[in-house]
């Protein structure tokens, strides 16, 4: 943790921006994606979220917030937020927006995906991991991390998955990175990170066999207007509990 929670917090703290302070760069030429570009990211999660938001009622838990782009899109929709995330710095940026905001209802957390067993007490209804998982590094931490958030769920809770790179479509994806590279004259430009993880649908369809407490598990494509690499090569998942 300690080496990853100092390379976001070197992130964080020589962004100008919240785009930059969460590492979003596109594959292609490195350059931030737009802000009407992360406000269709965000937008796509309330949409999927939207029905099972209550301002009266619902408490959300997410994983790895970075600089809050997701989380301040939806905190007014529901009664508690909790965000977590590695860099200390951006959580501190967090809540000074926060404080600054007069923002009652979120409380940040310095803790990483497979610490969250301290938050079993707090009945949380929905789990966000938005763009994040792709930092697991394997199957099996990505198991351990969805095994610890039904733990922590409501017996009919949630958890999404935003954002995931789809291994499906690796492909194509790294041959139009090959493509772009070669038209704009790009040098020693690579296919993708290696160490990402890109997950096939059929993952999040054998979860069923593996957990007894899900119900179901919803796949579906990003919402936006503007292609992008986030809408042609990634895709979102709910899972839908009954403990």
């Amino acid at each position: 943790m300690a080496k990853e929670a100092r390379i976001w917090d070197y992130v964080a703290r020589n962004a100008t921006n919240e785009i930059e302070a969460g590492g979003w760069r596109n594959s292609y030429d490195g350059k931030l994606f737009s802000a009407e570009e992360m406000r269709e990211f965000a937008e796509d999660v309330y949409i999927k979220l939207k029905p099972y938001l209550n301002k009266m009622s619902t408490s959300v838990m997410e994983i790895g917030c970075a600089s809050g782009i997701t989380m301040f899109k939806i905190a007014p929709y529901v009664k508690r937020y909790i965000g977590s995330d590695m860099s200390r710095v951006n959580l501190e940026r967090n809540q000074e927006k926060i404080a600054r905001e007069n923002i009652k209802n979120i409380s940040i957390v310095n803790c990483k995906a497979d610490e969250i067993s301290i938050f079993q007490d707090e009945k949380i209804d929905i789990v966000i991991i938005n763009s994040v998982c792709q930092y697991f590094g394997t199957e099996d931490y990505l198991c351990d991390v969805i095994k610890k958030c039904i733990q922590i769920l409501n017996k009919e809770g949630i958890i999404y998955f935003g954002d995931v790179r789809d291994a499906d479509k690796r492909e194509e994806f790294e041959k139009s990175i090959e493509d772009y590279a070669l038209a704009n004259k790009i040098r020693n430009k690579k296919r993708s990170d290696s160490s990402e993880l890109f997950l096939p649908k059929g993952f999040w369809k054998n979860l069923k066999g593996s957990y007894s407490e899900i119900r179901e598990v919803e796949i579906s494509g990003k919402i936006g207007s503007i292609e992008n690499e986030l809408t042609k090569y990634r895709y979102d998942v709910l899972i839908h509990l009954k403990k």
